[in-house]
């Protein structure tokens, strides 16, 4: 798995040192065996160890200073002296906004970010009814999802479910 720092490493000065936060996908954290572990569960308590090499030079890769924090006296390799942290619960996540424009042809356009996976388009007559799936077939524009609908003759909701 490539780990792209840039996107998942934060370096932040302080006035009396640095800190240091990072996203570390959970396929990339195997174990002796070499296989990726189980994922934890929210609220479950892990084993952690932090142990850091500086090596200036990428071209010679000698270390120059390395670092190791396990939260309790002990071996570094020795699991039972590590720090423990807590596994947060996945933060829920919001739908994306549903754009709604009026066409010259008098049909109306739904858009979403084509990054929102998993969404789909629903429709009712009345809020607090019953929803439908929109039975249009979803394009795709540049980065949005988008479907054209002839205006209904009465009022219609529409939104985005998972």
């Amino acid at each position: 798995m490539d780990f792209q720092p840039a996107d998942n490493l934060v370096v932040k000065d302080r006035p009396n040192g640095y800190i240091l936060e990072a996203r570390i996908p959970w396929a990339m954290l195997v174990g002796p065996n070499g296989l990726t572990n189980k994922p934890p569960v929210p609220v479950q308590l892990v084993g952690f160890n932090v142990f850091a090499n500086d090596g200036d030079d990428p071209n010679a890769p000698s270390q120059e200073v390395a670092m190791g924090f396990t939260g309790r006296p002990g071996d570094w390799g020795n699991p039972g002296a590590w720090a423990t942290v807590q596994m947060d619960p996945p933060q829920a996540v919001s739908p994306p906004h549903l754009k709604v424009t009026r066409q010259t042809d008098g049909s109306v356009r739904l858009s979403w970010p084509t990054q929102a996976t998993g969404f789909l388009l629903q429709q009712t007559p009345a809020l607090g009814g019953t929803w439908a799936a929109v039975s249009a077939q979803v394009k795709v524009e540049a980065d949005q999802n988008y479907i054209l609908v002839q205006p209904p003759a009465s009022t219609a909701f529409f939104r985005l479910a998972r």
